[in-house]
């Protein structure tokens, strides 16, 4: 909540802070929104934007700023650029938890949960959370892990039974370890592929244009960077048949040997 009225007072809209049990923030009454300050491409600006943040995360609140912003207009708008996620059936349940992780971060609440890494061990973690992050299709905490005694970034989908364990005082460092954290990357290895021209599009979409260029009528030679995990190896196995790894010798081992790990399943 602090944070919000930070951002308000930022941007020059006047907010004061009621003192006592009823108390709360409010706006000043003689506070007119001057509506010339938007026009109407401005205003569809946001509602693509809104429309878009709408398919991730589903509320109340976010339908009755989308109608707010509408509102400030007479004109039918009807945008020409439309943002649009996939609906998938979990989703809803993404959504449920990342409401209750969004109340914990105003509320500054403690968070004690069971989580699983991506090797299958589960630990057991209270964690100050201070910020939700959404990379790429997967939504993930930034907190501080009183275990670790550490900044983490947590999976939410690797989360489990969150519930709330009491309070904390949030640290003063939090916002330049979060910077620092999200700006470390795993170590990433150059590897070239033989691509097929049914998938090269989505090499470009990717990694872009220069990544990719034309071996044959109908495959293509990427030079993409990769960590060496199993999130590098379940990407290129989707591919099936239509992308082959040229090189370096040492990916490949490692892919390879992901691949007979699956093949065991059905022998």
């Amino acid at each position: 909540m602090q944070r919000d009225m930070e951002t308000l007072s930022y941007a020059n809209i006047p907010i004061y802070a009621v003192d006592g049990a009823e108390g709360g923030y409010a706006l000043m009454e003689a506070y007119k929104f001057d509506k010339g300050l938007l026009n109407h491409q401005d205003i569809e600006n946001i509602l693509v934007a809104l429309g878009g943040f709408e398919g991730l995360i589903t509320n109340q609140e976010i339908q009755t700023t989308i109608q707010k912003i509408k509102g400030m207009t007479t004109a039918d708008i009807s945008p020409i650029l439309d943002v649009t996620f996939y609906d998938w059936l979990g989703r809803s349940q993404i959504n449920e938890e990342n409401l209750f992780i969004r109340q914990a971060i105003e509320n500054n609440w403690l968070l004690k949960s069971e989580y699983v890494d991506q090797t299958g061990n589960k630990t057991y973690r209270i964690v100050e959370p201070y910020k939700l992050h959404f990379r790429e299709m997967h939504w993930y905490l930034f907190g501080y892990c009183l275990e670790r005694k550490d900044y983490r970034t947590f999976k939410l989908t690797r989360i489990l039974n969150s519930q709330k364990d009491g309070f904390f005082v949030p640290r003063t460092d939090q916002a330049l370890q979060h910077e620092k954290q999200y700006n470390e990357q795993e170590k990433l290895v150059i590897v070239h592929l033989s691509v097929d021209i049914t998938v090269r599009h989505q090499f470009i979409e990717r990694y872009g244009k220069d990544a990719v260029k034309k071996e044959t009528a109908s495959s293509y030679l990427a030079t993409i960077e990769l960590p060496e995990n199993q999130y590098a190896y379940r990407f290129l196995a989707g591919f099936g048949h239509k992308v082959r790894i040229i090189k370096p010798k040492r990916f490949i081992a490692k892919y390879v040997n992901f691949l007979e790990g699956a093949l065991k399943l059905y022998k």
